[in-house]
């Protein structure tokens, strides 16, 4: 972060401030180092609220997600096709970023590479 001194004038009023200069990446949420860019990655945690060593996925095709508790979804240019019973029911978007505190039923992801 970069501070510096700006003047501005408004009228007959002269305003003088610190402005903190920050970088946009700096301003930025990140992911975890687990989602890295480049690679959907789907991580299903035993608990709710993110809780416990999640199950991370990552590779495309058809994977068994075997933690319920709640989940995270970082799209980096894969979908992710979820599953019921063998019955394809929602998509997460390739652009998305999103996650779900509380339990959920998907038993199957397809990440279509």
């Amino acid at each position: 972060m970069r501070k510096s001194r700006a003047t501005v004038v408004i009228g007959a009023i002269a305003i003088t401030t610190t402005l903190a200069i920050t970088s946009p990446a700096a301003s930025v949420p990140t992911a975890p180092k687990s989602a890295i860019p480049g690679t959907s990655k789907f991580l299903a945690f035993p608990g709710p609220e993110f809780s416990g060593e999640p199950q991370v996925i990552s590779s495309c095709h058809s994977h068994d997600i075997i933690h319920h508790g709640s989940y995270q979804w970082y799209g980096y240019g894969q979908d992710g096709q979820m599953f019921e019973r063998g019955r394809h029911v929602w998509t997460l978007n390739s652009d998305q970023f999103t996650r779900q505190a509380t339990p959920f039923g998907w038993d199957r992801i397809y990440i279509i590479c």
